[in-house]
């Protein structure tokens, strides 16, 4: 893409350019003579006034006005009676030669208004692409590096010399743009123009003195951040395109901010969801546990009942098997709870399927002797690597609520 002009000013006269506009003044002058003799003196200003008009599309306004008035000059001088002299002696006369004047410097300044308007147009046609290419770019763009630099590249376009960015949300943004590092002086320059959301520098009312420019990164939820440009010694720039150009890169940095916001809030859904299962797994590890030991001792409490020695001791055994139980269960709550900030505590080591699952029929039988439990394992299943105190416990969760839900 090609570099835009940096404001709307007419092109500057080139030589061939001067030579264009001088042979629109020297064919008019031709016609004009060859006109002499065959049509009125009106008629013969006519070719004069179409060389002002074709002349203002090539020179600047102020030497077409000149050169209006030279030829004005010298058609009096070749045409109007006394020839050979600049004096008028007829009254029509004087009134053609004003007004040829006044039609040439008319016709000359439409022509000169008509090329400013279509430079005009041009460039705000050119300036309208660039945002809109900007804006296709930012939409595809996925983090703030990408973004800051699809700005960068059209600032280039639009001349400048030298961009530093700083990101209100980012930490380190500023200097993002190149191998420039922003000096004291500036770094307060772009933090003041973020905090205030206003321009600062030459042509902003504000700080003129400054070298460089600093526009704000605006956006409808507030400034993001600020640019430092410095342009070239000969550069106009065109303030507010660029700070169009700005606002894109706020509003699009804004759109980030909040999708980052929404992630942080649905993890922190998602945590919370993962948290309350936790919690909810962990009462339930503890209730069943926690009901065979309160069975085993009200049971030993009833005086009434008459326990032989082998069913209280089996009832004893049963109450400090559930109580280790009960603190494995803890010790494992504790050990999920680390997972987070230790995610290599896990006591992994190659396992049998067998033996896990005969351990977990095991303790189930214990807890409710009238149950018929039958499991089924493959024979040829291989070793895995595994807590096992966690497995085991999965497995047994697993294996109270189909019971629950098979007694309900």
């Amino acid at each position: 893409m090609t570099a835009l002009p940096p404001t709307a000013e007419r092109p500057a006269a080139t030589p061939w350019r001067w030579l264009a506009g001088a042979a629109a003044w020297g064919l008019g002058a031709a016609c004009s003579w060859a006109l002499d003799g065959w049509a009125s003196p009106g008629s013969q200003a006519l070719p004069l006034v179409l060389a002002g008009a074709l002349a203002a599309a090539w020179w600047p306004a102020w030497a077409t006005a000149l050169g209006c008035v030279a030829a004005t000059l010298w058609f009096n001088w070749s045409f109007v009676a006394p020839r050979g002299s600049l004096q008028v002696g007829q009254p029509q006369d004087a009134l053609l030669l004003v007004t040829l004047l006044a039609v040439s410097l008319g016709v000359t300044w439409l022509a000169q208004r008509q090329a400013a308007l279509q430079q005009r147009l041009r460039l705000q046609a050119a300036q309208a692409h660039q945002l809109q290419h900007l804006a296709e770019h930012l939409a595809g763009c996925a983090n703030h590096k990408a973004a800051v630099q699809a700005l960068h590249t059209e600032l280039l376009r639009c001349g400048v010399g030298r961009c530093v960015v700083s990101l209100r949300h980012v930490a380190d943004a500023l200097g993002a743009l190149g191998p420039e590092h922003a000096s004291e002086n500036e770094r307060s320059g772009l933090a003041l123009c973020t905090s205030q959301a206003q321009a600062l520098g030459p042509s902003t009312g504000r700080y003129e003195t400054q070298p460089a420019h600093y526009l704000p990164l605006r956006a409808p939820g507030g400034c993001q951040g600020a640019v430092l440009l410095e342009w070239p010694a000969e550069a106009t720039p065109d303030l507010p395109h660029v700070q169009a150009l700005c606002r894109h890169l706020g509003g699009h940095l804004e759109r980030l901010h909040m999708a980052q916001q929404a992630q942080a809030a649905r993890q922190q859904a998602q945590d919370h969801a993962l948290r309350s299962t936790v919690l909810a797994a962990v009462a339930h590890d503890h209730r069943t546990p926690l009901a065979s030991i309160l069975s085993a001792a009200t049971a030993l409490r009833d005086e009434d009942a008459r326990w032989s020695p082998a069913q209280r001791q089996e009832l004893s055994a049963r109450i400090a098997s559930e109580a280790l139980q009960l603190a494995r269960i803890t010790d494992n709550a504790l050990q999920l709870a680390r997972l987070d900030v230790q995610p290599g505590s896990l006591q992994r080591d190659w396992q049998s399927l067998e033996e896990l699952v005969g351990s977990v029929l095991s303790r189930q039988r214990q807890r409710t002797p009238s149950t018929r439990l039958r499991a089924r394992v493959a024979p040829d299943l291989p070793l895995v690597r595994c807590d096992a105190v966690l497995v085991v416990q999965a497995l047994e969760n697993l294996v109270c609520l189909l019971y629950t839900s098979r007694c309900v």
